[in-house]
């Protein structure tokens, strides 16, 4: 399982189209969890999500070969991330 982190202004979006094209179906793009806003309302959504990913876990290591998102780390027992940094 591949995780990628977008950090906003660090090419993840390009980054993001292109494992689109390779994954194609097995290309999951999760950014539902509100990062960044920290009212009551998204944190328990977050934590919601969180639950909720943890009881599918199965089932997105079947259907998934790489997830762009934010509610996966240490859910897996093998995961590769990938990481972009930039100088502005």
């Amino acid at each position: 399982m591949i995780v990628s982190l977008h950090v906003r202004k660090t090419a993840g979006t390009s980054f993001q189209e292109m494992l689109k094209r390779e994954y194609g179906e097995r290309w999951l793009l999760d950014y539902g969890d509100w990062v960044g806003v920290n009212s009551p309302e998204a944190i328990a959504r977050r934590q919601e999500r969180a639950a909720d990913v943890r009881r599918r876990r199965d089932e997105l290591l079947a259907s998934y070969g790489i997830i762009h998102g934010h509610q996966y780390i240490d859910l897996f027992p093998r995961v590769d991330f990938v990481a972009f940094f930039r100088d502005p």
